[in-house]
């Protein structure tokens, strides 16, 4: 070979060693050393947060987790996290109405591309910067996925998880898909609806559906109801009776809280017509909402949705009992949130709130002076704790701010608590309870209390609440509630009830029961029908003011995936 050709090679291998220098990557060392310094900030820097807002908890969580783990990188260094499988799993996050355009795909391809483009120090400092927006992904993501977007509106009992002690599962071997699946709420609505959202935005990809109106023709009707399987399409050749009409049109009816008339009024017309895209955001809200509980409600539980104007009671994850109830007006709603039943009480008296005191009973007194009287109600000292005869009270120069005493109704048929209240003790002091007005369950919309949860079958549920005591059968509550007396022959005697025949009791549950107080307007039945309330409180549109940028929007998130790429 000539010298002159020595030479030449010579040069190209130098060059190509020096080519591949530049793009060797950093070693797990060089990435650790960069790590640590990126980490001792006391703010997320701006390549890590870009296009997101900061979260001081995330970045905390990042801290605590690289410290942990000893700085060292999990998805760039050696026996790495594979990036392509996270951002599979965040391009997926619109699966449970989360927007993947939140989690920083932009940067991590950006970090990327620079970080194959430095060289030396720079290269493992920019290494490091793909690492931290990485996991700071991973985090925001896996933090979403198990407490919720937005701050919980519910004073719910939550046992939130430390998704960097997940991340650490993921680094010690487990799939990146696998861990962030054991972050998702475990509860079959939570997958069922996450199917109903997909079949919704099919909806809306085609089109949605059209408007209707009183005059509309069947076959825009029929056509309606099936977008939304209320009815079957008929077979080719075939046309749909009047009957299966009717049938699909009192079967919507029912899912939407309506009254099945089978006919297009008003209410039902205003149902037909809410677009798809609506119930879209109808069910991303609701997943939230199931971020938001933890993850095991109990093996027995009682669950009131407070839009459907329903009780349900569970057990080991199965419905067992339902029945309708009564909550809070709009301008008294009741409060969402949980607590523990621990007793019942049986003939309850009913010790009048303030406000009602006030606002209701005071003034009636000026113009009905018996009113106290056929209510059954007495009046209490406040101090001495004892009764007072009404008639020694001047009414007409009383202060309601400074009222020295209160109101309290007796136990009977007439009190406003019923029979039976059932108490979980909580900061509202709210509870369930019977009632004498059963002419409002007939209703459909049913939000006429103060704030508590009037119950359409007390006794049942007490039955269900009290289930594993001997003690107290059926038949003994019912018999300690109405004063029917067994006697010897086995006949029962209707007695006259009274205070002393029916005194007030206090039954304790053989153990604490869950009781959630909670605000869903989309479900899923167990026939698969999906079932729509309205907002009743506006909890749904104060949900999406606090969630602009969660609802999924296909055409953004699809460029942040492809731009991940």
């Amino acid at each position: 070979m000539p010298r002159s050709t020595r030479v030449f090679v010579l040069v190209v291998l130098v060059l190509l060693l020096a080519h591949c220098s530049r793009f060797e990557r950093p070693s797990n060392d060089q990435i650790k050393e960069a790590i640590q310094k990126q980490i001792a900030l006391k703010k997320a820097p701006d390549y890590v947060t870009e296009g997101v807002k900061h979260s001081p908890r995330v970045w905390k969580m990042l801290q605590r987790f690289y410290k942990n783990h000893e700085y060292k990188p999990v998805w760039t260094g050696e026996n790495r996290l594979s990036i392509e499988d996270l951002v599979a799993a965040l391009c997926r996050a619109d699966e449970h109405g989360l927007d993947p355009g939140n989690y920083h795909l932009r940067a991590i391809r950006r970090l990327n591309q620079a970080a194959e483009e430095g060289d030396g120090e720079k290269r493992a400092e920019a290494t490091a910067q793909v690492e931290l927006a990485a996991t700071y992904a991973f985090l925001t993501y896996g933090s979403h996925l198990r407490n919720g977007y937005a701050r919980p509106k519910w004073d719910v009992n939550r046992d939130p998880a430390q998704v960097d002690d997940v991340l650490m599962a993921a680094a010690n071997g487990k799939p990146v898909k696998e861990v962030l699946t054991e972050l998702l709420p475990r509860h079959a609505q939570y997958q069922q609806l996450v199917k109903v959202l997909q079949q919704y935005r099919e909806i809306v990809n085609r089109g949605g559906w059209g408007s209707l109106n009183a005059e509309s023709k069947p076959e825009e009707l029929v056509a309606r109801l099936i977008e939304e399987n209320d009815i079957k399409p008929a077979g080719r050749g075939q046309s749909v009776s009047s009957e299966e009409i009717l049938a699909g049109l009192v079967h919507f009816q029912r899912r939407h809280g309506l009254k099945d008339t089978g006919k297009l009024d008003p209410t039902t017309l205003s149902a037909l017509n809410a677009p798809a895209s609506a119930r879209v955001r109808q069910i991303e809200i609701n997943l939230e909402r199931w971020r938001w509980l933890p993850q095991d409600l109990g093996s027995r539980y009682i669950l009131v949705n407070v839009p459907a104007f329903e009780l349900r009671g569970f057990e080991d994850g199965h419905m067992v009992l339902r029945m309708p109830v009564v909550v809070g007006q709009e301008y008294k709603p009741t409060p969402l949130f949980s607590d523990r039943m621990t007793y019942i009480v049986l003939n309850p008296s009913w010790n009048v709130p303030e406000t009602i005191a006030k606002e209701e009973v005071l003034p009636r007194l000026l113009t009905d002076p018996d009113y106290l009287t056929r209510n059954e109600m007495e009046v209490v000292d406040r101090i001495a704790k004892e009764v007072v005869d009404p008639s020694s009270i001047e009414w007409t120069s009383v202060d309601p701010e400074s009222f020295e005493y209160r109101f309290r109704q007796k136990p009977g048929d007439g009190n406003s608590l019923g029979r039976i209240k059932f108490m979980f003790p909580n900061q509202f002091d709210v509870y369930l309870h019977d009632t004498p007005a059963e002419k409002l369950f007939e209703q459909t919309r049913r939000d006429f209390s103060h704030g508590c949860v009037r119950v359409s079958r007390p006794v049942d549920l007490a039955e269900w609440v009290l289930k594993g005591s001997t003690e107290w059968p059926r038949e003994k509550l019912e018999a300690e509630i109405t004063g029917k007396i067994e006697e010897p022959d086995g006949d029962a005697a209707n007695e006259a009830a009274s205070e002393e025949q029916n005194p007030e009791k206090t039954v304790k549950l053989p153990s604490p029961l869950p009781v959630y107080i909670l605000y869903w307007t989309v479900w899923v039945e167990e026939d698969g029908s999906v079932a729509f309330r309205d907002d009743v409180y506006d909890e749904d549109k104060k949900l999406l003011r606090a969630l602009p940028a969660q609802v999924a929007r296909a055409g953004e998130s699809k460029q942040a995936c492809d731009l991940a790429e």
